[in-house]
């Protein structure tokens, strides 16, 4: 349920961003945006947050929505209009907006649908909300053994 209310979400938002952009600015009817926006939200929301997300944080998520949703509306546009022109510079229009959505969107993704819970308490655990700690590792070399051998020999 919590997939269907994220999806959803998603799906009214990209209607509105691209209502606004592609219905008022370029006059694509409303029946079209919400079938563009339908196709978008359901193919963008498995790619990049069910996949993306989980696997490589936010801003991996967000620049992967970049593209797909660029080419989505362009290619999608394309069909709806009669202008192959305008509808590249409706589609980095709508891709950009919709970019910053997504970047916001990702956080409610995270805290509301994509959590693990600790095996301890049930808590929910953010680790895909903080940044990675790196450790650096020390040890002997494993060939000093040969060096000394090495330096031994008469040369």
């Amino acid at each position: 349920m919590k997939h269907f209310a994220a999806l959803f979400v998603k799906f009214l938002s990209y209607s509105v961003i691209l209502l606004f952009v592609l219905g008022f600015m370029y006059e694509i009817s409303a029946g079209d945006v919400v079938l563009i926006s339908l196709i978008l939200s359901a193919g963008l929301y498995v790619t990049g947050d069910l996949y993306v997300l989980p696997r490589f944080g936010n801003r991996a998520a967000a620049l992967t929505d970049f593209p797909l949703a660029f080419l989505g509306i362009w290619t999608l546009g394309n069909y709806a209009g009669d202008f192959p022109r305008g509808m590249g510079s409706a589609g980095l229009i709508s891709a950009v907006i919709l970019s910053i959505f997504e970047f916001y969107y990702h956080y409610y993704l995270l805290r509301n649908v994509i959590q693990e819970r600790d095996r301890k308490g049930g808590k929910p655990k953010f680790h895909l909300l903080k940044k990675p700690v790196y450790h650096a590792e020390i040890s002997e070399e494993p060939l000093q053994r040969n060096r000394e051998e090495h330096n031994r020999r008469p040369t």
